[in-house]
């Protein structure tokens, strides 16, 4: 395997897997504090940066949800949905949480996707026979309007799609001649 070949196989592999992160879409409980002080939680600032965005719509409360069984109990619930744009920016099948009584809706977790890698450098090979192990260096790049609606909302959160170059290995197979990623 060549350091080509390593870095060929291991950009169509990213841009085929990219970074992804859960958003949550559908009932989103906020507990009993007014509409005021959840926008200015993580969670609420990073609701309006993806409104902003044109990625979600949020519906707010219409009033107090009651428990059912327990009318002493209560919550707040804004309805979250995707754009016709924000759902071009998913991937896989959503996480659904069923709704927990009859007045209430499904809490809904998408996979969004932040950002992919690209390969910066190749640092060693080592290929014996059909198997391959490549040490190289990438970067997050490609990064999307949920990532940075989150950058906004969590401007100190520097693990999400990092800005600094990241070191790996990987291994590789050939069959049939064709060196692919190996996923164990």
């Amino acid at each position: 395997m060549t350091a080509r070949q390593a870095t060929a196989v291991l950009n169509e592999y990213f841009a085929g897997n990219p970074e992804t992160s859960k958003v949550l879409t559908g009932m989103n409980n906020i507990g009993t504090q007014p509409i005021s002080d959840h926008w200015d939680t993580p969670d609420g600032r990073y609701q309006k940066a993806m409104e902003a965005a044109g990625l979600v719509t949020i519906t707010p409360p219409k009033g107090k949800i009651y428990n059912p069984a327990n009318h002493n109990q209560w919550m707040y619930a804004l309805d979250v949905k995707l754009t016709e744009r924000g759902k071009r920016m998913v991937r896989g099948k959503p996480q659904i949480i069923p709704a927990p009584s009859k007045n209430t809706w499904d809490t809904v977790y998408e996979n969004a996707v932040f950002c992919t890698k690209l390969v910066l450098k190749i640092a060693s090979i080592s290929t014996t026979g059909d198997i391959a192990r490549a040490d190289y260096r990438y970067e997050y790049g490609s990064f999307t309007p949920f990532y940075d609606a989150f950058h906004l909302a969590d401007p100190k959160d520097t693990n999400t799609c990092s800005t600094q170059p990241q070191d790996a290995t990987a291994s590789f197979e050939r069959r049939n001649g064709v060196w692919a990623i190996s996923i164990q």
